[in-house]
């Protein structure tokens, strides 16, 4: 019975939702990955949310965080996943100009980092709003970052720096140099948004200016592929946030024309079709989708039901109702027995 228990709760979460920040309309928003739901905002401009830039997600404690203050100060606030609660503000900087784009979360070491693009810097800090450090800057070659991804446990850090036409990998501690792995001269212009694929070793992105979604090596060898290109594809229109699931072999991205939408990981097999891309939201006239995150509703076994995300909880319930009722069968047998002997 126990074993059957275990099972139900390691069960993973059937819904798949896609999370965006919209700067111009101050909100988080989420609808699910196909593109059939609503487009519900989960946060606004009366939660604190203001000209949101950068978003990461932590699963593991359903929370979001996410890059703010465009137009004020810059900001890095934490909401629960489900909306409930009031954000709470980590980091912020006294400087108007500073302004804080992509970020991610490494839940293990309970770290953030993230990318400023205004002086050009990358940073870390805690998870509780502590510890805000500088781990590279204009010293160290960085221009104007927008977005990073982590290796924890390869303990590297990289980030799109389109001042410098290049994408860059570096140690996750601040030491040593960073090492450029693909920039002009391998036909990048303004890369935007990246992801890490650390199961194959490669690394996609997005490019502005060539209005290209790109995959190259993560090691840096070899030059670039062109996955989609708006010379084939309209949609792939100055696109911005990206994120990607190795599982289904998708990606999905943000443009400010078009709103959100996906396609293969392994790009166009149709030249000049779009139909190989979906459209899985349409923007309205003032929206400015920016970075975007993929939830494949999959949760990994928490020890204690009680601290399980509440996706699952009604998985236990029902495997608690099924433990009753095979111990009342078994119960009524043992009793039947009982009587007939």
């Amino acid at each position: 019975m126990l074993s059957f228990a275990v099972l139900l709760m390691s069960m993973p979460a059937s819904a798949q939702y896609l999370y965006w920040t919209d700067q111009n309309q101050d909100a988080i928003r989420y609808t699910n990955s196909f593109g059939t739901g609503p487009v519900v905002d989960l946060f606004d401009s009366t939660d604190g949310v203001d000209g949101p830039r950068g978003i990461a997600f932590d699963h593991g404690l359903e929370l979001l965080y996410w890059t703010g203050g465009s137009f004020t100060n810059p900001t890095i606030r934490v909401g629960n996943l489900d909306g409930t609660g009031t954000p709470t503000l980590l980091f912020t900087d006294p400087d108007p100009n500073m302004s804080f784009r992509g970020i991610e979360v490494d839940r293990v070491n309970g770290k953030l980092y993230w990318a400023e693009d205004y002086y050009g810097g990358i940073y870390s800090g805690n998870t509780d709003g502590t510890g805000m450090t500088i781990l590279f800057d204009g010293t160290d070659g960085v221009d104007s970052p927008t977005d990073v991804a982590i290796d924890v446990a390869g303990g590297k850090i990289y980030w799109t720096d389109p001042g410098n036409a290049a994408i860059v990998e570096a140690n996750i501690d601040g030491s040593g140099t960073p090492t450029v792995l693909f920039d002009g001269g391998d036909g990048l212009a303004s890369p935007a948004s990246l992801e890490l694929d650390l199961i194959n070793q490669k690394i996609y992105w997005t490019d502005v200016a060539n209005t290209t979604l790109e995959v190259g090596d993560l090691n840096g060898v070899g030059s670039p592929t062109i996955l989609f290109s708006q010379a084939d594809h309209i949609y792939v229109s100055y696109p911005s946030g990206l994120d990607i699931d190795v599982n289904t072999g998708e990606m999905y991205w943000v443009c400010h024309l078009f709103g959100v939408l996906s396609g293969s990981m392994s790009g166009s097999d149709l030249v000049n079709n779009s139909a190989d891309i979906n459209r899985l939201q349409f923007n309205g006239p003032m929206d400015t989708p920016e970075m975007i995150i993929y939830d494949s509703g999959v949760r990994a076994f928490v020890a204690s039901p009680f601290a399980m995300p509440a996706t699952n909880l009604w998985l236990l319930s029902v495997g608690i109702l099924l433990i009753g009722l095979l111990s009342a069968i078994h119960i009524r047998r043992n009793g039947e027995a009982s009587n007939e002997q």
